[in-house]
């Protein structure tokens, strides 16, 4: 059996093929869940999936629900629990696991993941690095509790967490105190008809005189610091206790670096334990990770700009970063940003490409936000934001991508720019 990336992860052997998660709409694929970087169109998926595409992307997909077995292009083909969100499967074709984003602690919303005896396993590894551990989840919701209760004694409180799987859990998590919650979408109500109850009211049936009582408001990460949009400009103004749930909390600092006011490191995946004591009980004879992180190179000639855009999009790094560059540049612009906007200045000779940084939101504009450092003959430096440039050489670059964090940019009126914003 063969696996390899293209377009998704493709399961071969002989004339037999299956894709797994892929990065655009194809028939006859298999879906392991519904977040927005693993959601496509026309394959098969559980049908809580299928409810969640529909909502998330529009679209269709065929459903399949857990433990019953179709053949599929020559493969016997299963979708069992992952414990990560709402209708999350690992997929097993034949004598292969592929655990998608999987949790083996499970959570409120949905079961959890459990090992099984196969030959090849692709696991998720985005936190697949040791000390990359989570503390024990029951202190984790108890510490959240604890601070939600004590805040709410002084008025309403605002916990945000991705919109689809983490505000869920923190809904079904504040359910316990017997705390109003409110939310800001629809999602939340396809889980009532598989058999999760959840208590909420929706932001648009608060009148203006509530919107001060003491209740959880939860909400996109986005949503906790201004700039807001003008339909719900007035969470800015009524004095919210903030607070951002993740299992990137865990190592961190959100609460300084966005001015919040707390931070709980509560996750959907499994941390670096979870995923090595998982190998373990499924005894593969071969393991595949499936991570965060791609390594780009490019060739003398080639566009920057464009091509590291071309590469976020084939490997479904919707949200992320630029962790680091080397190599040389030729014919690149960079700019300072003075009182009057940025400055220009173009290079059409050869520097080393000292440092490379930036964020990348692919569903905004501009999907790139880079930074350079440039090393002259004379190892001098000079520096600034990257407006363009060409590879001269050979540039080798690394991405990595965000599953928990979605940027989006917003234009902030004060300074001119669109700023990165969590959406």
């Amino acid at each position: 059996m063969r696996v390899r990336y293209e377009g998704g992860i493709l399961v071969q052997e002989a004339l037999k093929e299956v894709i797994l998660d892929p990065a655009r709409k194809t028939p006859g694929s298999i879906v392991s869940h519904g977040h927005m970087d693993h959601l496509t169109s026309g394959g098969i998926m559980t049908p809580q999936t299928v409810a969640v595409l529909k909502v998330r992307r529009g679209g269709t997909g065929q459903s399949l629900p857990y433990g019953k077995e179709i053949e599929l292009n020559g493969f016997r083909v299963v979708l069992k629990d992952a414990g990560h969100v709402f209708g999350s499967a690992m997929v097993r074709v034949d004598d292969l696991l592929y655990t998608g984003d999987f949790n083996p602690e499970g959570g409120a919303t949905c079961g959890r993941a459990q090992p099984e005896f196969v030959r090849d396993l692709i696991v998720d590894a985005t936190y697949g690095r040791p000390g990359y551990n989570f503390p024990p989840k029951h202190d984790v919701e108890s510490d959240l509790l604890n601070w939600l209760e004590m805040e709410l004694a002084n008025g309403p409180v605002a916990l945000g967490g991705y919109e689809f799987g983490k505000s869920q859990e923190l809904i079904a998590l504040v359910n316990r105190l017997g705390v109003e919650v409110a939310v800001s979408d629809k999602i939340a109500d396809l889980y009532g008809p598989y058999g999760v109850k959840l208590q909420y009211r929706r932001l648009s049936e608060l009148e203006e005189s509530e919107r001060n009582d003491p209740r959880a408001y939860v909400l996109p990460p986005g949503w906790l610091r201004p700039p807001l949009d003008d339909s719900v400009s007035w969470l800015g103004s009524i004095g919210l206790k903030t607070a951002y749930v993740s299992g990137w909390c865990a190592f961190f600092d959100y609460t300084g670096r966005y001015g919040l006011d707390a931070q709980f490191p509560l996750s959907d995946h499994g941390d670096f334990e979870d995923v090595m004591t998982f190998i373990e009980a499924c005894r593969p004879r071969k393991v595949y990770t499936e991570g965060n992180s791609v390594v780009v190179k490019l060739s003398d000639g080639e566009d920057l700009v464009p091509s590291l855009e071309a590469a976020a999009q084939k490997h479904r790094i919707e949200s992320g970063s630029v962790v680091w560059g080397i190599g040389m540049l030729q014919d690149f612009e960079i700019g300072f940003f003075g009182p009057n906007g940025y400055e220009k200045t173009p290079f059409a000779e050869r520097h080393e490409l000292l440092a490379l940084h930036g964020s990348i939101a692919m569903r905004a504009d501009p999907k790139l936000h880079l930074h350079v450092t440039l090393g002259r003959r004379d190892h001098s430096a000079i520096g600034g934001h990257l407006f363009r440039a060409k590879t001269a050489v050979v540039n080798e670059i690394q991405l990595a991508r965000f599953d928990t964090i979605h940027f989006n940019r917003r234009l902030n009126e004060k300074t001119g720019l669109r700023e990165l914003v969590f959406d």
